[in-house]
């Protein structure tokens, strides 16, 4: 899902999880922008693979996220709400 701009967020589903990702694009300029992943506060720091029917997505543990949480950050990104605050967001290079 996208706004004008090129700020989106996206979902990768595997088998154990899902990975939830948003892009914050900086100063309107496409080739500026900070990427973002969701993670557990508080949960495993332990090397992870995101399980996939034609390949492996590497992460952490607690980037596996449940389904409803995946549902409701799209939500807020819908509404202009900003990343829940009750997920943890780090910096990850694509």
């Amino acid at each position: 899902m996208s706004v004008p701009g090129n700020t989106y967020i996206q979902t990768l589903r595997g088998f154990n999880g899902y990975h939830l990702e948003w892009r914050l694009t900086c100063d309107g300029d496409l080739n500026n922008y900070i990427h973002y992943r969701a993670s557990y506060p508080g949960a495993s720091l332990k090397k992870m693979e995101l399980k996939k029917h034609d390949y492996i997505n590497s992460g952490e543990h607690r980037d596996l996220l449940h389904m409803r949480d995946v549902i409701d950050a799209f939500r807020a990104f819908y509404f202009g709400q900003g990343m829940p605050a009750w997920l943890e967001w780090r910096k990850i290079k694509i």
